[in-house]
């Protein structure tokens, strides 16, 4: 059982029955299937991915390092696509504790970006990169990394170009996976085998494939589809954002690391808000939630791909609660968050991982 870290002032603990509460213990195929899936939170990191690798055995991760790529393309679906795949690199070199390599690709990433024409912001990061490797923040590197990603596609999403966000998920995607294939392949194990069981991941992926433009779409370099970002948030959600955020932060007290990620929306009465999530068997995760007035009181609930109601531990205080476990099995899950006392309100998830 995943143990709850302190939690500000005051922690209530408590095991989720099935029973429990206002939440359903199983949920209609029909509702499942309007899930949210969001770029932001529904596809794993690299980080994530390596993480689940790593707890059956040890990995030989600078033995995973690949060739530079060349940083003259000219093609913005390439340049895209190996954006991501370099932004899975760092990841390697964080795992592996290599400074020098991460300052080498943090570099690279930085000249890809410019490439791409992101925001002077974006480019900001490079320094960070470096700062944080001179010194060995291994976990800070990991944030750092997918904040970097993130703001990338934030740049990207403000300039329109929706098909290369999906490019640059995709290329993580594909190195993070080919890294893990191959590491099992060197060493066969049944418990490491599990993490790549990801059929709800793929399917998201190519069920998409059809929104990206015709001309991107007509390239062979375009594998999977366009994923929508979600629209700004307001003032309310980053409020909301803040809050979720701080019961995340108490978490890391156990050594979990908080994606940058996140969701946000209206919780409504009597009305689920519902997020498809994928995870890594082996893993432990907790989902925080913080809500803004007047919705007075949260539940978090996790689901698997069937729609059971999976056991949780739970924290909950008033307008912030949380729920954490460790999956089984690798594969689509499904998290909850329901307004159980006051009026309609905004409110954001964030998750955390080991």
């Amino acid at each position: 059982m995943i143990r709850l870290a302190r939690l500000s002032l005051i922690a209530v603990v408590e095991i989720i029955s099935a029973a429990s509460g206002a939440d359903p213990a199983r949920l209609p195929a029909d509702q499942l299937a309007r899930a949210v899936r969001s770029d932001s939170i529904s596809i794993p990191t690299p980080g994530e991915l390596f993480a689940a690798l790593e707890k059956p055995g040890k990995i030989n991760w600078s033995g995973q390092y690949r060739p530079p790529m060349p940083m003259t393309y000219r093609n913005r679906a390439q340049i895209a696509l190996n954006l991501g795949g370099l932004i899975a690199d760092g990841f390697i070199a964080v795992e592996a504790k290599d400074s020098q390599q991460v300052k080498n690709i943090g570099s690279d990433i930085i000249k890809l970006a410019k490439a791409l024409g992101v925001s002077e912001h974006v480019l900001s990061r490079g320094n960070s990169i470096n700062e944080f490797a001179e010194h060995n923040e291994w976990d800070t590197l990991q944030e750092e990394l997918e904040a970097t990603q993130n703001e990338v596609k934030s740049s990207m999403q403000s300039h329109s170009d929706q098909d290369l966000i999906i490019l640059v998920s995709l290329g993580g995607w594909i190195r993070g996976t080919q890294v893990v294939s191959g590491a099992i392949l060197e060493s066969y194990d049944a418990g490491s085998a599990k993490v790549l069981r990801q059929p709800a991941l793929v399917g998201f992926m190519q069920s998409k494939i059809d929104e990206i433009s015709p001309e991107l779409r007509n390239e062979p370099l375009v594998l999977a589809a366009a994923i929508i970002s979600s629209s700004a948030e307001t003032d309310n959600e980053i409020e909301a954002r803040k809050s979720a955020l701080d019961v995340a932060g108490a978490f890391t007290n156990d050594g979990f690391k908080i994606r940058d990620g996140h969701w946000c929306g209206t919780l409504k009465p009597q009305t689920h808000a519902l997020v498809a999530v994928n995870l890594y068997a082996g893993n432990q995760y907790w989902f925080s939630v913080g809500a803004t007035e007047p919705a007075k009181k949260v539940a978090v609930s996790v689901y698997d791909e069937a729609g059971n109601r999976v056991t949780t531990e739970s924290y909950d205080a008033g307008d912030k609660a949380a729920a954490g476990f460790s999956p089984a099995n690798s594969g689509q899950y499904f998290v909850s968050v329901d307004l159980v006392d006051g009026q309609e309100g905004s409110f954001c998830l964030v998750y955390s991982y080991k």
